[in-house]
């Protein structure tokens, strides 16, 4: 299943859902009330996610179900009837705190689901919103979004101290699953607490980190152009490129960004992003 509440084929998510075998997808469109839609993206999120509620009370198990709520992003537009709630915090913050209340009302009805206990929730940001950061936005803070798993079932807490990505959810989930075929992933399941490395791109450059020090590298130039201690330096204000004490970290990083990309490039080109 693949739920958002704006038209049937936003971000051209319903064409991916047929690449990627999801069987169904429903919108704003199929939701049908067009007073509940919020003027801009689609449908408010504590109706939309009611409707997904019941739609998954339908659903046999077990599924894979994928919801993209609409709300806290801009231009945060909420309901006029929550407008006075949240007092003291500005429109962004409110949306937030409305796709709060919405996903607490969701969580309300399907927990009586006799499926609930037997899921893994993910909670993911598809990005990060540079102007909701309070110091000035750069090529670090930037990519700081939240992710955490939920499972009912087992009622345990931690908390990562190092670094994961998008990337790492899919491999993640199929060891919770105790899957043992072959599959394709740019990404480690976060319960490995080797060294790990994250990449991201920041305009033209692709960024690799570790759990201490970040590179960005220009794929057109063949180059890197920076390298911080982003743990000690968070605000990216000394430029240690070249620095002859950091030399095999910095070395390290270049050559693990370029075979990123060589496995990525090659990948693509050969059609090679599919496990055999």
């Amino acid at each position: 299943f693949f739920f958002m509440g704006a038209e049937k084929d936003h971000f051209g998510f319903e064409k991916l859902t047929r690449i990627v075998g999801i069987d169904k997808y429903y919108s704003g469109e199929d939701y049908g009330n067009k007073n509940h839609h919020d003027g801009n993206w689609g449908i408010f999120d504590h109706y939309f996610l009611e409707y997904t509620a019941q739609k998954l009370a339908e659903a046999d198990t077990p599924f894979l179900a994928t919801v993209f709520n609409i709300s806290s992003h801009p231009p945060y537009t909420i309901p006029k009837e929550f407008e006075q709630n949240w007092p003291g915090q500005n429109r962004a913050r409110k949306s937030i705190s409305y796709a709060d209340y919405a996903i607490r009302r969701f969580f309300e009805k399907i927990k009586q689901e006799a499926w609930y206990n037997n899921t893994v929730f993910v909670f993911v940001a598809d990005h990060s919103v540079r102007s909701l950061i309070a110091d000035d936005a750069n090529a670090y803070n930037s990519f700081r979004i939240p992710l955490f798993f939920h499972e009912p079932g087992r009622g345990v807490a931690d908390t990562l101290s190092f670094p994961v990505q998008q990337t790492d959810i899919v491999p993640s989930l199929l060891e919770l699953l105790s899957y043992n075929e072959s599959f394709t992933s740019f990404g480690t399941w976060i319960s490995d607490t080797s060294k790990r490395y994250i990449y991201n791109r920041y305009g033209d450059n692709i960024q690799v980190f570790d759990d201490e020090w970040m590179l960005g590298f220009h794929p057109a130039i063949d180059k890197a152009l920076y390298f911080y201690n982003y743990r000690k330096d968070p605000q990216l204000k000394i430029n240690l490129l070249g620095a002859a004490e950091e030399a095999a970290v910095q070395r390290e990083l270049e050559i693990r960004v370029k075979a990123f990309l060589q496995r990525y490039n090659g990948a693509m080109i050969k059609n090679g992003l599919m496990a055999d």
